[in-house]
């Protein structure tokens, strides 16, 4: 993956039928659209409504500018980093969500949604990139209490101001020791977990399933548009039911130097 974003949505679509139309995301309005993960690792969304995971759909988007179809029935396998390891299709364009839609083959349960991650431009709050001098800084996020369902991340002043190109999350598919001598996250539990970084009243991450940071075995490692975030304005959120208590969520946060 080459291309640059700043920021980026997580989407619960239902399977309402065999034409399920895209949700109208204000904040999408006018966005650059980079590309779409289809989140099929998912066991639920964020209020614990059931993912399907099963991509028997074609997704169908429309650009604003031009109202021309230029994605016709691309299988959602195609957006899907289980299958193509991370080497996400580059889109580039404005989408006109509201004339864009997913063809629905497969069965129909009324009981799953699909869950998309929009990845965005925002040329009005981008940081110009021009040093390839970067530093890599960890950070943590423990997890003390069973069943919560959001826990804000700690003030950290070595962090504090700097610009961001990527998060790179440890979560092995066995337990290790955090630099905080915590547990962390597994592989598994990491599809339990969504990340919102904020600044202010803006979220340039919002509700993304923090399973797409781990890019131990990607192709493309994500490439940040130096963005910025408060900490103790950020946070981690949960399905309803999930226990992580003792685990610790960490993060090696790679910044502009």
């Amino acid at each position: 993956m080459n291309e640059l974003v700043s920021g980026a949505i997580g989407a619960k679509i239902a399977l309402t039928g065999s034409k399920i139309y895209m949700p109208d995301i204000y904040d999408l309005r006018d966005k650059v659209i980079k590309y779409i993960d289809v989140c099929d690792e998912l066991d639920t969304d964020l209020e614990g409504n059931l993912i399907d995971n099963t991509n028997n759909g074609f997704i169908n988007l429309t650009e604003k500018d031009s109202k021309n179809l230029k994605i016709n029935n691309l299988s959602l396998s195609m957006l899907s980093l289980a299958e193509n390891q991370g080497n996400r299709y580059a889109l580039n364009f404005k989408i006109d969500l509201v004339n864009s839609f997913i063809s629905w083959n497969g069965t129909i349960d009324a009981n799953k949604s699909i869950y998309l991650v929009f990845w965005f431009d925002e040329p009005s709050v981008m940081n110009a990139i021009t040093t390839d001098n970067i530093g890599v800084d960890s950070f943590e996020i423990s997890i003390d209490t069973p069943n919560i369902r959001e826990k804000y991340l700690k003030e950290n002043r070595t962090l504090y101001n700097k610009m961001f190109r990527n998060f790179l999350l440890l979560a092995p598919a066995q337990s290790s020791i955090t630099p905080e001598n915590r547990n962390t996250i597994t592989e598994e539990e990491s599809k339990k977990c969504f990340i919102t970084f904020q600044l202010n009243n803006y979220a340039y991450i919002r509700n993304v399933p923090i399973y797409l940071f781990n890019q131990t075995n990607v192709r493309d490692e994500i490439r940040l548009q130096n963005i910025t975030f408060d900490f103790t304005n950020s946070k981690v959120l949960f399905p309803p039911n999930v226990n992580l208590s003792n685990k610790s969520i960490c993060f090696n946060a790679v910044y502009n130097n």
